[in-house]
């Protein structure tokens, strides 16, 4: 019993892809069905549904911390370069090539690639941001299309961090 415990706590911090949780199943099982003396007069064996829920209980447990990890390796990143990458922006200062634009929340000094010489990206376009120097974003003309759905997610993200209250203060009040 005592190594099954160890295998399946050094599964946490070890990458065996599962192996040691099924090495430390199979000595939980077999600890299990030899864990009492049953020679002892008084004493019978371990029940075998209990054996068989508690293996289920640490394979579902098992499942569930794997399943988590899977889905957090394959996320999109949320901050830094990576995440920057693809946004839509909105032009706050005429990029010509360089100005300024409003992405994720904050100002950003950009400048337009892909940008024929003597043109320019005009103030309220949607760009599209597709590489990171430091604090520097290259950028080029969203596709048609896409500010909407930018502006729709963007707008689903503000709903839900925004709880409508209504006139619920005010009755909180008197």
């Amino acid at each position: 019993m005592a190594l099954a415990f160890v295998l399946l706590g050094l599964d946490l911090f070890v990458t065996s892809f599962g192996v040691l949780t099924v090495g430390g199943l199979a000595a939980f099982i077999g600890g299990s069905y030899i864990v009492i003396d049953t020679d002892i007069v008084g004493y019978d064996p371990v029940s075998r549904p209990v054996i068989w829920t508690a293996t289920a209980c640490v394979i579902a447990f098992a499942a569930f911390i794997g399943l988590t990890a899977m889905r957090s390796l394959r996320a999109k990143p949320v901050t830094g370069e990576k995440a920057m990458i693809g946004e839509i922006g909105t032009v706050r200062e005429v990029l010509a090539p360089d100005g300024m634009i409003f992405v994720m929340g904050e100002l950003w000094q950009a400048r337009a690639v892909e940008l024929p010489a003597g043109e320019a990206i005009s103030v309220g376009a949607s760009v599209q941001i597709v590489g990171v120097h430091g604090l520097l974003l290259d950028v080029r003309l969203a596709p048609d299309g896409a500010s909407d759905a930018e502006r729709a997610r963007r707008n689903l993200a503000d709903a839900r961090r925004v709880l409508p209250v209504g006139d619920g203060v005010e009755r909180l009040r008197s």
